[in-house]
């Protein structure tokens, strides 16, 4: 991705992609069972999408990649209030694309309820 074009429209499409994985988890969080490792994905991928709308909203270029803190730590170049959300990144790290694959993976997470997450005043910020 290049930051060629009209940032404005960039900023509302990784927005747009970020609440839909965010309503989607919601979604599935009432499902009995509950897939917490899809919801768990699902809410670390929204996180990284408001993140990398954030960065573009700010002029600068997110990196491809799934890693929240190092993310956030982009994010705080800008802001320092985002070392607030380092501890929850990094529990959602734990959710990233290794839980999408059929070998066995270990994680001891409280899971997430989509609702709870400490997150959404800085999406609305953005």
């Amino acid at each position: 991705m290049h930051l060629d074009g009209d940032l404005d429209q960039i900023v509302q499409e990784w927005t747009i992609l970020g609440r839909q994985d965010l309503d989607s988890a919601t979604y599935l969080y009432t499902m009995k069972p509950k897939p917490l490792e899809v919801i768990g994905f699902l809410c670390q991928q929204s996180v990284k999408k408001y993140l990398k709308a954030y960065l573009v909203k700010k002029q600068r270029e997110p990196d491809k990649t799934h890693d929240l803190v190092f993310l956030l730590q982009q994010c705080q170049g800008f802001d320092s209030t985002f070392v607030s959300l380092l501890e929850v990144a990094n529990d959602l790290n734990k959710y990233a694309v290794q839980t999408r694959y059929p070998y066995p993976h270990q994680l001891h997470l409280n899971p997430y309820k989509p609702s709870s997450n400490p997150l959404p005043h800085k999406m609305e910020c953005i």
